[in-house]
């Protein structure tokens, strides 16, 4: 996910610098899932509440629950079960006013964790059969088979034995099945690239490139390289729309018929020529350097950088002298 992080944190520099308070707000839930990707749950939270924020400015109902389902599970994941519920139940009177059979099924998934951990076993075990039965009624295998376990766990975590013990243990098992006939990695790769292409077809680059580096990442596709170049190029980052061109090609060598080959190589040309080759002449060793808020390297450096067209920014930040910035025009 760097190449994606990088995109993202450009994504809202510029998103802040005019004044889009929706793509902010869509940068900063990116970024917040990328951090729980990487297990940097404290970074998640702030970007989550600040998304939150800002979300609400805009008054979209749809990110708004979507970002309450993100700080729901990041606060279970944190162990703060009675902050999980505040946002979780939030979220869950959003998705259903606006008939969300998925996301509602997210959000009462999280409240059936937030409660268990909270011994409120009753609870407990009513959101995770919403959960199941939303997700039957959506054909989630994936989101059924997570469902599925969670209320396997809750059952048997708040049973006297007997017969609820033996059905937490069928719901358990049946969750094992779902996931050894699909195959977790490709159905969740599969689910991931319907997103991906859902989020793309509704022009929101950043999270379809998101959803498409996941489905890469579970299953391992070339084919995948080329949406996600798509979505680098539609994002303006030209650079990684290029290198992530040469992937495919290198990937897919063998697998391409002539006329796809071709095609793509002449996509990768015409990145190029929109691609600039800076030469930066710093008169300090040991300054770090950013081109548009990506780590390049340190200094003194030889090799040209490669940079979007237009008025790329170069930063350069050392310890004793902090950061100058230049735009390049």
């Amino acid at each position: 996910f760097t190449a994606a992080l990088d995109a993202f944190e450009q994504a809202l520099r510029i998103r802040r610098e005019i004044g889009d308070l929706v793509g902010v707000s869509i940068s900063l839930n990116n970024l917040g899932t990328v951090a729980q990707d990487q297990k940097d749950d404290e970074r998640a939270l702030q970007l989550f509440l600040e998304a939150f924020e800002i979300a609400k400015e805009t008054g979209d109902k749809g990110r708004i629950a979507l970002v309450l389902t993100n700080l729901g599970e990041t606060y279970n994941r944190l162990g703060d079960p009675a902050k999980a519920i505040h946002y979780l139940t939030q979220a869950e009177v959003i998705t259903d006013e606006l008939g969300d059979k998925t996301g509602l099924g997210e959000a009462v998934r999280g409240l059936g964790k937030a409660y268990l951990a909270q011994r409120e076993y009753t609870k407990a075990r009513e959101c995770p059969e919403r959960a199941v039965a939303l997700f039957r009624a959506v054909q989630s295998k994936v989101q059924l088979g997570v469902a599925l376990r969670s209320l396997g766990e809750v059952m048997a975590a708040g049973s006297a034995g007997g017969d609820e013990l033996l059905t937490a243990r069928a719901h358990l098992l049946q969750s094992i099945w779902i996931f050894e006939e699909i195959g977790n990695d490709v159905e969740l790769a599969r689910q991931h690239f319907s997103q991906a292409m859902k989020l793309y077809k509704d022009g929101d680059f950043d999270a379809a490139l998101v959803q498409f580096e996941r489905a890469y990442a579970e299953k391992p596709n070339f084919k995948v390289l080329y949406n996600i170049a798509q979505c680098y190029f539609e994002l303006h980052q030209y650079v990684e729309a290029r290198d992530t061109l040469a992937r495919y090609l290198k990937e897919g060598a063998g697998q391409l018929d002539a006329e796809r080959q071709t095609k793509v190589e002449s996509d990768v040309a015409d990145l190029q020529r929109r691609i600039a080759h800076l030469t930066l002449t710093v008169n300090v060793t040991g300054a770090t350097v950013y081109v548009e808020g990506k780590k390049i390297g340190v200094t003194p450096r030889s090799a040209a950088v490669d940079a979007r067209e237009g008025q790329p920014t170069i930063s350069v930040e050392t310890s004793d002298r902090g950061s100058k910035q230049r735009v390049v025009r």
